[in-house]
Order: structure tokens, then sequence, then C-alpha cells
């Protein structure tokens, strides 16, 4: 079960989302530290050192130093700006986390082209995903094992939300911007075939259309919504459950694939 590239991320910027350096640094340690898989994780110069203090037990990484202008989703940042002067969360959000939420495709892309472990299956996962440190011992083991990957599709997580033949009448709703607990963004799946058709729709038809119409790009999971409903047969949809280890910003519905795919 090792036939998979774990990909991540960490980019520094004055503003940070959670407002505590120190305490994303812990949920980065948890899983650097801690997951033994082929990891590949992006960052900038600033970083790298520390990064790759926490994965120098871990031989089958590669970390890649990038700079923001280098994403592809900076080519937007006009649009970007304009979509921080609507953002009803804008005291929150930033154009940099518009651009890193909506680069993960990207980097998946990127380092299926590469495939510097020649592995056919690739994850997304937030670098602050294990946040609760009793999930170390709990599930972290052999995380991400695909043994329950049983169907040939992308697996995305499923928050609270439950979808009507009705949601499907119109993909591009604008209801699904304002609500947060549809699709996870955090952690994607699945076989690289069907991670490549993914992106391109995102970037190639999702986005394009999103813009064309006006629509507001700077959160990923609304984008994630309308590909799911225009693709429905590409993604298969996990929904978990909370436990009671809860400490905050941890619930583990929004984290599930952590015991999913212990």
């Amino acid at each position: 079960m090792s036939d998979i590239t774990l990909i991540t991320a960490f980019f520094s910027f004055n503003e940070n989302k959670y407002n505590d350096d120190e305490l994303y640094k812990q949920w980065m340690k948890n899983l650097l530290l801690n997951v033994n898989k082929n990891m590949v994780i992006y960052t900038d110069e600033k970083n790298k050192d520390f990064i790759s203090s926490l994965r120098k037990k871990h031989e089958n990484t590669k970390i890649i130093i990038m700079k923001i202008e280098d994403f592809h989703m900076y080519k937007y940042i006009d649009y970007l700006n304009k979509d921080l002067d609507r953002d009803y969360e804008k005291k929150y959000h930033n154009i940099n986390l518009y651009m890193i939420w909506n680069e993960k495709l990207n980097f998946i892309l990127k380092t299926i082209n590469e495939n510097p472990f020649n592995t056919d299956y690739f994850c997304w996962c937030d670098i602050g995903y294990v946040r609760n440190p009793l999930y170390i011992s709990l599930y972290l083991e052999n995380f991400p094992n695909i043994k329950n990957l049983t169907e040939n599709k992308i697996y995305m997580l499923n928050i609270d939300y439950n979808f009507t033949n009705d949601d499907f009448i119109d993909p591009y709703n604008e209801k699904y911007r304002y609500i947060s607990n549809i699709i996870g963004g955090g952690f994607i799946i699945g076989h690289k075939e069907n991670l490549l058709k993914m992106a391109n729709i995102y970037y190639n038809e999702i986005l394009i259309d999103y813009m064309k119409l006006n629509k507001f790009i700077g959160k990923d999971q609304t984008l994630y919504v309308s590909l799911y409903l225009k693709y429905p047969d590409l993604i298969k949809l996990i929904k978990g459950t909370n436990d009671n280890h809860t400490i905050p910003y941890s619930e583990l519905k929004w984290f599930y694939f952590l015991k999913y795919l212990s």
C-alpha cells in the first residue's frame, strides 16, 4: 500500500488565517513528522529549512521551492483582488489564500507529471490536516492507506450537505458560495488518470466559467461543488462523523480521511 504520493504545501504570508503561527506549525509537525508515505512538499525559500528538518528521517520526500508568482493562479491576480473586495469573509481571507486554495490541483498536476516516486495514486493533503495530536497514534501509522479506495473515482469529503436532484439542475447556483459545509478541499485522493481529468476540468472549464459569469472564485470549495455537480461520476463523496476527541479547529468530520484511510 505504498503506491501513493502525498502532496502538500506551505508558503509564508504576512496574514495567517488562524492568526497563530505556532499553532499552525504544530499542525504541520503532526503531519510531516509522522506520515511515512512518499511526499512532495511545495514551499518557499523562507520555509525550506524548517520543512527539511521535519522530514529529515523520511528519505522518500521531495521539496520543491516555488514563488507565488510562479503559481498557475497568479495570472488571475487582478480578478482575485476584485474578489477580495466582494468577499463577505474578507476579514479572514486574502488573495494569497485564494491562490493557495486554487493552486492545489496544479500542485497535483505538476507532481503527477514528474512522478518522482513512480506511483499510480496521488493525494492532496493540507499541511495542517492533523490538528489533534491524539490522531497521530490512532490513524497515522499507515495513512493514507489506499485499501479503502474501492471505486475508480476521486474521493473527496462531503461535510454536512445532503445533495438532492434539484442541485444538479444548476451547478453554478450562487447559493453554494454561502454554504461552507458542502465539500471539503483539505484532502483529495485518487488514481493519477482521474486527477489529471479533474485538474483539466477545474482550470479549463469550471474556473473559466466562473469568471465569465463574474462569480467569486476565492474559495476552492465552491468550485469543487460545481465540478461535482457537472461530473458526479468522477467523484465519490465520503461523509464522516465527529468523535469525542474534538479540540478547537479539529472536528473529525472535516478531517475524516484520517480515519477512513488509516
